[in-house]
């Protein structure tokens, strides 16, 4: 159980190779041991986090290769659920084949309620899949008139290759006014298929009980209410 966070509530990996490097730069290192590989972040509870930074996510990564974000419950965050990626970039990076899955993300937008969504993605990242989740119930603040929010945003260069598209498949997401249910802003190769928007869909229900916390872990869901 990760709550009452200053900041973001996990975060891993790099954002830009030091402090001295522009934004956009891809980090890709030639000692790949500077990249976090392989990384498991699963069956957390992540709630009310950015209580005083507020552009910040209940889980963030840089350029992570491999990892895996799984059956989490992400709740009450001021911008972002889950984002990873960084770097605005098409180029070749350290990223590839992450896995978003079975998460399930709700209450974010709480104070940052513009350029919003439950799972957000950026740049070049072959081979990751976002399959899976259930994403509901955005939590906008009352001075936030026209916003943009998205179920899943896959942000500028977002995608991958036609040989390792990026994937997006049956998710949920239900239950945010304005919806871009599934948004791509100038992205690359991205596979979809199979996302439901409606609780009332064929095979909605699975996706909504599949998500969050695997049966050993959800006493912790209990203990955080």
């Amino acid at each position: 159980m990760i709550s009452d966070i200053s900041g973001n509530g996990i975060s891993i990996g790099k954002f830009t190779q030091d402090k001295n490097t522009e934004f956009h730069i891809p980090y890709n290192p030639k000692d790949k041991r500077e990249i976090c590989v392989d990384d498991i972040v699963a069956n957390n509870v992540v709630a009310r986090t950015g209580r005083d930074y507020h552009g910040t996510c209940g889980i963030v990564a840089g350029y992570p290769a491999g990892l895996k974000i799984t059956h989490n419950v992400v709740k009450e965050s001021p911008w972002v659920g889950i984002h990873v990626g960084f770097g605005w970039t098409d180029q070749p990076n350290a990223m590839r084949d992450n896995v978003i899955s079975h998460n399930d993300v709700s209450r974010f937008g709480t104070v940052l309620g513009d350029d919003t969504s439950g799972i957000y993605t950026l740049s070049l990242q072959p081979g990751t899949k976002i399959v899976s989740n259930y994403i509901h119930d955005v939590a906008l603040p009352t001075h936030v008139i026209r916003p943009l929010i998205a179920g899943i945003y896959n942000d500028e260069k977002s995608g991958g290759t036609m040989e390792n598209p990026m994937i997006v498949a049956c998710n949920l997401i239900k239950g945010i006014p304005n919806l871009l249910a599934h948004f791509t802003h100038q992205g690359g190769v991205i596979l979809t298929y199979g996302n439901k928007f409606a609780e009332g869909n064929e095979g909605a229900k699975a996706i909504k009980d599949g998500a969050g916390l695997e049966a050993d872990y959800r006493d912790i869901l209990e203990k955080s209410k």
